[in-house]
């Protein structure tokens, strides 16, 4: 088996560094998710959002990335916000066949979403930019996006299981 889906926190994806300044993608993101897509992985966002998901819709839109994204989850609409493992079941259940242990969540919050997500079934990719120390087996560690697709190519969930 091999990992089927990632999916984002909206927080790995877009910044907005001051007020002033209109949101837009944050370094690498662009690239990575041309990579992720020419590799037929299933790329999601499930976020915790106080306003509806169709404000962040046309966001990602005029940033030209909202083709990139094939489930998009949003707490103010499914009803659920992480740490709620329900969110992630939400988004595995709207992602066509994809299995959790085949899945991996990509947050900067480690805390609420990287262990909400593990306790969903799904694996964790922990962006730790602050340099925090936390361990956890059913996750990785990196410091910039760029990182995942060699997480990615060399298995290293799958190898935790005995599959790599």
């Amino acid at each position: 088996m091999e990992i089927q889906a990632v999916f984002f926190d909206i927080g790995v994806i877009l910044t907005r560094p001051s007020f002033e300044e209109p949101i837009r993608l944050k370094k690498g993101v662009l690239s990575l998710l041309r990579q992720m897509k020419s590799q037929g992985l299933k790329i999601g966002l499930i976020a915790n959002v106080s306003s509806r998901g169709r404000v962040y819709e046309e966001i990602l839109k005029r940033l030209k990335v909202l083709s990139y994204f094939d489930i998009l989850i949003w707490s103010s609409e499914v009803g659920f916000k992480k740490p709620q493992p329900m969110i992630f079941h939400q988004a595995i259940l709207s992602s066509n066949g994809v299995v959790a242990g085949n899945s991996v969540y990509v947050s900067e919050d480690f805390e609420k979403d990287i262990l909400s997500a593990n306790r969903a079934g799904l694996w964790g990719i922990w962006v730790n930019r602050n340099q925090e120390s936390q361990e956890n087996p059913f996750s990785r560690e990196i410091k910039k996006v760029s990182e995942i697709p060699k997480i990615l190519e060399n298995g290293f969930f799958l190898k935790d299981r005995g599959e790599g």
